[in-house]
């Protein structure tokens, strides 16, 4: 029955992120972005845009420093799952059997598979366009949903999960690994907010697609 309803929960973030793409491609759509690129609710988007963009330069001069977060961010998503993958290949050899690694390493497998999919179609399928041209860019890039998040997102929250079930035996570590994971996971988002480069619907659609691919993981790992 948890494994139902963990699917459900996974099957009702992937129908609100189709709910949100739609609402992106109807309501308030205008032009706001950089060479006349449109996005949707507009209105949101440009206030907010403006508004942090404002306050970090007050504060800070420039948004660089949180590019600067958001880029480590992803370095250290790249360090956990790798360490996943290295727990994988040592399972696989003293098991001798790819049946016999964990279901954890398996699904976290399949998650990062489900989040490079959602990178690779929405390179393909254009929601909008980013904010802002970078250095040498004379039309801005795809931004939605945000990479750097659905990655990030993906590999701390997935870690979470997995780690509390890898490690049941040692609570005091597999809470503190937990612990770590969620701050990375709020700083990955944070960072890659602040920094400018994406509007806000980029950042709540990652999350909304981050949601249903580590609810279908908690589903497979799920007895």
């Amino acid at each position: 029955m948890e494994k139902k309803l963990r699917f459900a929960v996974s099957a009702m973030f992937l129908l609100l992120f189709g709910a949100f793409i739609a609402a992106l491609k109807i309501v308030d759509v205008r032009a706001i972005g950089p060479a006349g690129t449109s996005v949707g609710l507009a209105t949101l988007n440009g206030w907010t845009h403006t508004v942090l963009n404002k306050i970090v330069t007050t504060l800070l001069g420039s948004a660089e420093i949180f590019d600067k977060i958001s880029d480590l961010s992803i370095l250290a998503a790249a360090a956990v799952a790798g360490s996943f993958g290295l727990v994988g290949l040592i399972q696989l050899i003293r098991r001798k059997s790819l049946f016999r690694v964990s279901r954890e390493v398996i699904g976290l497998g399949v998650a990062y598979l489900l989040a490079g999919i959602v990178y690779l179609a929405f390179e393909m399928y254009v929601v909008n366009y980013r904010p802002v041209l970078e250095a040498g860019e004379l039309f801005p890039e795809a931004s939605f949903p945000s990479s750097h998040t659905v990655l990030a997102f993906v590999v701390f929250a997935t870690a979470a999960v997995a780690w509390g079930r890898l490690l049941e035996n040692h609570s005091v570590v597999a809470r503190l690994l937990q612990t770590c994971a969620v701050l990375l996971l709020i700083v990955a988002v944070g960072a890659r907010m602040l920094s400018g480069v994406h509007w806000l619907t980029d950042i709540v659609g990652a999350v909304i697609i981050g949601l249903a691919i580590t609810s279908f993981y908690s589903a497979l790992v799920t007895e």
